[in-house]
């Protein structure tokens, strides 16, 4: 049976950079575990092997390329940060990955259940949990964050409802230290966004393209987010993480 992808794993993909794309396409996602969505369990991997995935051979016209660990560890951090991934180990020991976005397989008989709960794969699950509730870490407050979106940014599109997507764009936000993991962040980052006058809306359209609306859902994209940061999208050009 071929590899196959879901709806919200290609929605999570769309505007992550090609090779992170690649990297989940052919390097992560064809040895995942069916039943669990375990991947490093059964079959080890390496951020190196995960290179030899992406490096391109020479052909006329094309320079080979290789990638570095150094590189398929910032482009494991996207598939992170969109939600496609979540660590089961450290880097150091072993590479474990569970993919939360996709189907796995819901025939499982008793004994089928009971085995994998004894697994390590499982008791892993159990420990990252565990150490969650350990650390305090709480679930993002999703509302408020809604209610801050629609007061700070009025003009933008209305969320009509939390979707999985927007939800894990949100947690993955919260849950970074550096990035937004307080509701002040949130307002100064919603504060922030009002400063552009394409976000807000307010540049004529061109060349028959339709006018471009703002919307929760655009400014929590991980890669919308950073290019926000670094102030692609203000008139002035200026120092980044400046909110």
């Amino acid at each position: 049976m071929g590899v196959k992808f879901n709806d919200d794993e290609l929605c999570a993909l769309a505007g992550l950079p090609l090779a992170a794309q690649v990297l989940y396409m052919r390097g992560i996602k064809p040895h995942m575990d069916c039943m669990s969505g375990i991947v490093g369990i059964w079959r080890g991997i390496s951020l190196k092997r995960l290179g030899e995935c992406l490096n391109v051979v020479k052909h006329q016209g094309f320079q080979r390329e290789v990638y570095s660990e150094q590189q398929v560890r910032r482009l494991v951090e996207w598939l992170v940060k969109a939600g496609l991934l979540e660590r089961r180990s450290i880097e150091k020991v072993r590479l474990i990955f569970f993919l939360p976005l996709t189907d796995t397989d819901k025939a499982d008989t008793k004994a089928d259940t009971v085995e994998r709960s004894n697994s390590k794969a499982y008791r892993d699950k159990a420990d990252t949990k565990a150490d969650t509730i350990k650390e305090g870490k709480s679930p993002p407050p999703y509302q408020q964050i809604v209610e801050l979106y629609h007061k700070a940014l009025p003009e933008m599109i209305e969320v009509y409802k939390l979707t999985p997507l927007r939800e894990r764009q949100i947690k993955a936000l919260w849950e970074d230290k550096e990035e937004l993991p307080s509701l002040e962040d949130w307002e100064r980052y919603f504060k922030f966004v009002r400063g552009s006058q394409f976000l807000m809306g307010n540049i004529p359209p061109i060349n028959g393209h339709k006018q471009f609306k703002g919307s929760l859902e655009f400014i929590t994209n991980p890669t919308n987010y950073v290019k926000i940061t670094e102030r692609h999208y203000h008139d002035e050009k200026g120092q980044a993480r400046r909110y």
